[in-house]
């Protein structure tokens, strides 16, 4: 992927069996020349709260990528999630966001091109295709989503959709019409 001009970017899911890692693992990816980007686990169904961080993990791994961010220009995440998990998992929010902003400012799409309002929805049968009935069609049947009542973060902080990288942010509708992607 290198070796085309692409940007290497590694996602990690932070979790109990791996936030203590997060330093070795943004090391990891500044030696690699990568770029990396951490997502606090979310509790997405039955055996996943296993996997859920506790009040005072999900502090330390906020703590720990503030920190890291300021000597590390490879770590592309947003602190404003963690901050969002921290203030979710002490109770003192309900939900990540007030209003979803799924199918307004962001959609998702399947591999064989159905289009949803979010990764959780899509995962719903019924969607309209964009390869079958054209894009501006599918795109125009996903409806508003502002009154969705599920409490998943979605993306919270919108700068989770382009990585925090505002070069790519700035050419983001240019990537994609040019199938370069949204992180080229």
């Amino acid at each position: 992927i290198r070796g085309r001009g692409k940007p290497v970017i590694i996602n990690s899911v932070v979790s109990k069996e791996n936030y203590s890692y997060i330093d070795k693992l943004s090391d990891f990816a500044k030696q690699k020349g990568c770029f990396i980007n951490f997502n606090p686990t979310y509790n997405l169904g039955p055996g996943s709260d296993k996997f859920m961080l506790s009040l005072d993990e999900i502090k330390y791994a906020t703590e720990t990528i503030k920190r890291l961010k300021k000597n590390n220009p490879h770590i592309i995440s947003s602190i404003g999630t963690f901050e969002r998990s921290v203030d979710f998992t002490a109770g003192k929010v309900t939900k990540y966001q007030k209003h979803c902003l799924a199918g307004t400012l962001y959609l998702a799409l399947s591999p064989s091109g159905e289009v949803g309002p979010c990764f959780v929805r899509l995962a719903e049968n019924g969607w309209a295709n964009g390869v079958k009935e054209g894009w501006y069609n599918a795109f125009n049947k996903v409806g508003d989503m502002s009154k969705c009542t599920c409490d998943v973060h979605c993306f919270y902080d919108l700068n989770e959709l382009f990585g925090l990288n505002f070069k790519a942010i700035t050419r983001a509708a240019f990537n994609i019409t040019s199938d370069k992607g949204i992180y080229a």
